[in-house]
């Protein structure tokens, strides 16, 4: 029937290497992977400008969606570990409705960049002692930004934007039991540490991948960086023992250029772990879990297994899927999906960790889109309500009209929501005039005449003042601004900022920000919800 239609979903994996793509279809009682694609970008160097870098993820994505259709397919998209704030935060415990708040707290302090630049989220794991444990996890901008830009030539249906190392997870926790285990993703241009105990994971990215490991055959062997690429998938061999070994001579030259990159590998994670039992929990890991393409090179199951002391495998990602049985599904394939193949299950059952990364203006997009879904899905209905009116009873058809009514208000809702972003933008638009005729008339008075220009300038295209109130405070002017925004709660922050870098404005404060029809977050500025707002802006006027 048309509700138990198989899903669709997506996991995409872009990385400095190349593109990862997994298509799953959810059914009732499971999961089946039914396509992969794996495609590198075949560099010249370790170090390719971002244009190239642009250009050639452009050209492979356009190959993954001549076999995997990307366009307006529900899909989720990684963000690399080594370029995500990953952290394990503890606070009080507080009510539901604070955490929030308390979690922005945290992260003002602990992220290495300003709030604003940043998209965060988290997850509340469950408590310890007297307090709350989350995993934060943020991101700047434009990187989110970035990934999101390379798809939407595809028009896509991007639900979610995560952390590589949490899809891993997701991946691999399908049927594996993971506490107290060490995952290692060895990638391209760092090694991702993420250690599981109790439900909870931390996660620290070391800089050192398979990458230099190609660059040190290239330098000994005297070859191009694409050819010791080569070498290096094919013939390379990771030697656990310092001794002499069997191997040929070429081959034993191109595994002692590895063993300075790999003793340093070795060496730091060895001491992560240490810091983690020192800083988190004593814990006594089970084994190692490798993956990535860096778990492809031959003897490097062994050579970690010599010198971290523990017991070393290879990931399956789809240990736990049904495989569709006409995919070729090798160990060097399974290395390199566990993150594509966690980010696709993440969309059809809920993960184990909720983080989601997409900006605010996506989710607003989303909103739109999912309004577009329902008038479709209520169209369905009303056929299928229509097509067995006559074969069910009163009571069912009562049912029926009733679960119609509400999507039809659902609707109701939705057009009324563009009706009034709809006036809004007209109130923006007169705003903007009537600030252009204050300018005018404030000529003659040269404050006022900078105060009213400096707002018209700060004005974006999503806000929108409502009430402007002046009245004398001491030698200064006290300014009370209202104004309203269908924009995510930054953007007041943002228009908060603007007027601050004005010198004319002094003391500048949000009052409150607020979903309309909602109680007033004082004091600050809540996460980015969705919905139109309404905010209360203060300031003085230097004179």
């Amino acid at each position: 029937m048309f509700w138990n239609r198989p899903r669709k979903y997506i996991g995409i994996d872009i990385s400095e290497s190349g593109v990862k793509v997994a298509e799953i279809l959810k059914f009732k009682d499971d999961v089946r992977l039914i396509g992969f694609k794996i495609l590198d970008l075949e560099r010249e160097r370790p170090e390719e400008e971002a244009d190239f870098l642009n250009k050639r993820t452009g050209e492979l994505l356009e190959k993954v969606n001549e076999s995997i259709k990307i366009k307006g397919g529900r899909l989720a998209l990684s963000i690399a570990g080594y370029s995500v704030f990953i952290r394990l935060i503890k606070f009080p415990h507080v009510a539901k409705s604070k955490i929030s708040q308390i979690v922005k707290y945290e992260a003002q302090q602990q992220v290495p960049f300003p709030i604003d630049e940043v998209i965060w989220d988290y997850h509340v794991t469950g408590s310890v002692g007297s307090e709350l444990e989350a995993i934060l996890v943020a991101v700047k901008n434009e990187i989110v930004s970035t990934a999101v830009s390379r798809l939407l030539g595809y028009d896509p249906d991007i639900a979610s934007v995560t952390a590589s190392p949490l899809a891993l997870c997701d991946a691999l926790s399908a049927k594996d039991d993971l506490n107290d285990r060490l995952i290692l993703d060895l990638g391209a241009k760092a090694t991702d540490m993420i250690i599981v105990h109790d439900g909870k994971i931390w996660s620290r990215s070391i800089m050192i991948g398979a990458d230099e490991l190609t660059s040190a055959i290239a330098n000994q062997s005297q070859v191009s960086f694409k050819e010791a690429e080569s070498i290096k998938r094919n013939d390379a061999i990771a030697l656990a023992e310092t001794g002499p070994s069997n191997l040929p001579p070429e081959k034993e030259s191109v595994a002692r250029a590895m063993v300075p990159v790999l003793t340093d590998m070795s060496t730091e994670i060895s001491q992560s772990i240490t810091f983690y039992n020192t800083h988190h929990n004593k814990i006594d890991l089970k084994e190692v879990i490798i993956t990535g393409g860096g778990a492809s090179l031959k003897g490097i199951d062994g050579y970690l297994e010599s010198h971290l002391g523990l017991k070393v495998r290879r990931a399956d990602p789809t240990n736990g899927l049904l495989v569709s049985k006409e995919l070729n599904l090798g160990e060097p394939a399974l290395t390199r999906l566990g993150t594509a193949i966690g980010l696709a299950l993440s969309l059809a059952k809920p993960p184990e960790i909720r983080i989601n990364l997409i900006s605010p203006e996506q989710k607003m997009s989303d909103i739109f889109r999912m309004g577009r879904r329902a008038i479709f899905t209520s169209l369905i209905f009303v056929i299928l309500i229509l097509s067995t009116i006559t074969a069910t009873s009163n009571q069912k058809n009562r049912s029926k009209f009733i679960e119609l009514g509400n999507l039809k208000a659902f609707n109701e809702d939705y057009e009324q929501n563009k009706i009034r972003i709809d006036k809004l933008r007209s109130e923006n638009s007169i705003t903007k005039e009537r600030l252009e005729a204050a300018i005018e008339i404030s000529k003659k008075n040269p404050l006022w005449f900078e105060v009213f220009a400096k707002l018209k300038d700060a004005l974006g295209d999503e806000i929108w003042i409502t009430e402007i109130e002046t009245k004398p405070r001491g030698d200064k002017y006290h300014l009370l601004i209202k104004g309203r925004t269908k924009g995510p709660f930054p953007a007041i922050s943002a228009f908060k900022n603007s007027l601050n870098l004005y010198g004319v404005f002094v003391n500048v404060k949000i009052i409150s920000a607020d979903l309309i029809g909602t109680h007033s977050v004082s004091g600050g500025i809540g996460p980015a919800d969705e919905g139109l707002k309404e905010f209360v802006i203060e300031a003085d006027i230097r004179t």
